[in-house]
């Protein structure tokens, strides 16, 4: 409108950029904003296996790795022990083998280490066994009392190479001219995203920002704007987050038609404003403030019926494993009872 003469003055700032120059006159710089890119956050689900989650997989294995060592290294001291003192050994093998299990679990042990090298193995494995304890109980803690959002990207090159979202961006924004000229690659592809979801239909602002709001908030979308923008939905939603960085910083000046000796009269007296700080105050006043995220409906805590089922499940498999055990130590003891018999 104000390219066409029609208006005096446009009541809503724009980043000056070269093609907008041409058509318009600018006023001085009022304030500044950024581009970001938002995204709705990702719903908070516990999965059932989320109690075997607080280690990797690798320090599960390599905790395996571990156990069997000492068990190893365990039973070869206590043998060598006896055999250099000419003793028979008395002990069963199978009550040496689980002793480095019943110090783990903190359960008394059939057989205690007559060796003075096997007595500090045990207590260095208890001493680790406290400690993966510890951690694993905090972890466990942290998550179960801690809501984690999933992050899909922190930068532009991971949103370029993210396929999981959509890229949608109003038209006309200051970022358009930059990415339709640019060079770089992750850029370019950047842009081709946003044309492949751009609907040529929308032709009015208004129009375009609320159904790219209604993208943004369905899910699998990466919405990029002006952080005020993001600042007035966010007050609306609690489940809009944002990308840690933004893209760009844009200077924000009044358009007035081209040539308008309003321009330089509404600078002066703008500047002076700027300089006072009352702009300053006069945005931070009516700036939305963001909508804080409160529980749902039913008052259920994020310690919900899932984690009971993880944990039902955990526990069947922990007994399964057990009996299993106690079924190969019974028969181990059988075995060995049946021979000394024969003999």
């Amino acid at each position: 409108m104000a390219a066409a003469d029609e208006v005096d003055l446009v009541g809503i700032p724009f980043g000056a950029t070269l093609e907008r120059k041409r058509v318009v006159t600018f006023s001085s710089n009022i304030g500044a904003d950024k581009i970001q890119v938002a995204y709705r956050k990702t719903a908070y689900t516990n999965e059932w296996l989320f109690l075997l989650k607080c280690y990797s997989l690798e320090v599960y294995l390599w905790g395996l790795v571990g156990f069997i060592w000492v068990v190893i290294f365990y039973t070869n001291l206590e043998l060598s022990y006896w055999k250099r003192h000419s003793m028979k050994f008395t002990p069963a093998k199978l009550d040496v083998i689980q002793t480095p299990l019943a110090v783990a679990l903190n359960q008394g042990a059939p057989h205690l280490p007559a060796s003075s090298s096997g007595r500090v193995l045990l207590g260095s494995w208890r001493i680790l066994c406290l400690i993966v304890i510890a951690i694993y109980t905090g972890n466990q803690t942290a998550f179960s009392a801690v809501k984690k959002d999933h992050v899909p990207f922190s930068n532009m090159q991971e949103l370029a190479e993210n396929n999981e979202y959509k890229i949608v961006m109003t038209k006309s924004i200051y970022l358009e001219a930059i990415l339709q000229t640019s060079n770089d690659s992750v850029l370019k592809k950047i842009w081709s995203r946003i044309l492949e979801s751009r609907r040529p239909d929308l032709d009015f602002a208004a129009e375009e920002l609320q159904w790219h709001t209604d993208l943004l908030l369905s899910g699998k979308y990466a919405f990029i704007e002006y952080e005020t923008i993001f600042d007035a939905i966010s007050a609306n939603s609690s489940n809009v987050a944002r990308m840690k960085h933004s893209i760009v910083s844009v200077l924000l000046q009044y358009p007035f038609p081209l040539h308008s000796p309003l321009a330089e009269l509404f600078s002066s007296k703008l500047t002076v404003l700027y300089e006072n700080g009352v702009i300053q105050e006069m945005l931070k006043k009516y700036k939305p403030k963001e909508k804080l995220e409160t529980s749902d409906n039913t008052g259920q805590t994020q310690f919900s019926f899932s984690n009971m089922k993880a944990a039902v499940v955990t526990c069947s498999v922990s007994i399964g494993i057990s009996c299993v055990m106690l079924t190969v130590e019974c028969v181990l003891k059988k075995s060995i009872i049946s021979r000394k018999l024969s003999r």
